[in-house]
């Protein structure tokens, strides 16, 4: 993890470098595959809450490939596997009236690897104010 740690975008703009870093010793690694065609790892902040930022890593077959967005967003995805090289994540974001705990705003975003071009490509939604 800290191989790529230092290529993310910070948590949070401003502060400390201490207070304002990845949790890369608590990550859940279970979701990374060297052998697959596409693969993630999510990443939060030490101390997260519900809304705390969060950052998708993606790899290509143990190949470190980038992030799903060029921000960290808050609260965390849910990450589904379609198949070997496709991912469905579910962005949550909150709208007027939400509670931090419960963000009722979802954006939904595809991840493919295309084996035949060795290109990744993402199609549909992300939060607000996302690239």
């Amino acid at each position: 993890m800290a191989r790529w740690g230092g290529t993310l975008p910070r948590p949070f703009s401003g502060g400390s470098t201490t207070d304002n870093a990845w949790d890369l010793d608590s990550a859940d690694t279970s979701t990374y595959n060297k052998c697959a065609e596409l693969s993630w790892i999510t990443l939060t902040v030490k101390g997260a809450t519900a809304s705390s930022p969060h950052v998708v890593l993606l790899f290509h077959n143990n190949e470190y490939v980038g992030t799903t967005t060029i921000d960290s967003f808050g609260f965390e995805p849910t990450v589904v596997r379609v198949d070997t090289s496709t991912l469905d994540i579910i962005y949550h974001y909150m709208l007027t009236g939400d509670s931090n705990a419960q963000p009722s705003g979802l954006a939904h975003s595809t991840y493919t690897w295309d084996f035949r071009t060795d290109v990744l490509s993402e199609h549909g939604d992300l939060p607000p104010g996302q690239k």
